[in-house]
């Protein structure tokens, strides 16, 4: 991209000689420098709201659990949940816990799970995951942030709150907002890309 964008601004340039002043030529050369450089640099801030501290990789097959909240995620804007997995006697178990409704706890045992890894769930291994009301599918670490980057130890699990489209952190009483990721004093989660595939769900940033 930035090949072809030097190109064009060469073309342009030599057409610039050709017809205008010296100072209208380097008036055009800098706005025509400065922005590309400003569209890049956009896209890399864009690509940048996702974090890479801790490595992320979830897999959910939906149509083996066609029931559970975290399939119906998908079409239910302002339904959230948090997503850990643990390890019983070899088994994974997922726990889904909704901001409205029950808590689901399910083992994994299809070959098709049992090839997937559930260790690289973020900072503490728990994720939230959600349908926003005007962003679409969200996907943040359940670790807040703030404490995490203070101690560096997994300990900070945030927990729905309010009208439970919010999480808090005990610790530092730090308030996030599930729709845009962003505390009360501008901290934001980290942040993570879900995607949906015919019925299997990805959260990575990978």
């Amino acid at each position: 991209m930035k090949g072809t964008i030097s190109n064009i601004t060469k073309r342009i340039i030599r057409t610039i000689k050709a017809t205008q002043k010296p100072k209208m030529v380097l008036v055009s050369f800098i706005a025509l420098t400065v922005m590309p450089a400003m569209l890049l640099s956009g896209c890399d801030d864009a690509e940048n709201t996702h974090s890479t501290d801790y490595p992320c990789r979830f897999t959910f097959d939906m149509s083996l659990h066609q029931t559970s909240v975290l399939t119906r995620i998908i079409d239910n804007p302002g339904l959230y949940v948090g997503v850990s997995s643990r390890k019983v006697k070899g088994v994974t178990w997922l726990t889904i816990e909704p901001n409205h409704g029950d808590k689901e706890d399910f083992p994994l045992t299809t070959e098709r799970e049992n090839y997937y890894s559930y260790d690289n769930m973020g900072a503490g291994n728990s994720l939230i995951v959600g349908c926003s009301n005007f962003n679409g599918l969200k996907a943040y670490d359940r670790q807040c942030p703030s404490c995490l980057k203070s101690s560096r130890n997994p300990v900070y699990t945030l927990a729905f709150t309010g009208n439970r489209q919010k999480m808090e952190c005990k610790a530092c009483g730090r308030i996030y907002e599930l729709e845009t990721g962003q505390s009360n004093d501008g901290v934001r989660l980290m942040e993570y890309t879900p995607r949906v595939s015919g019925s299997i769900l990805t959260v990575t940033n990978l």
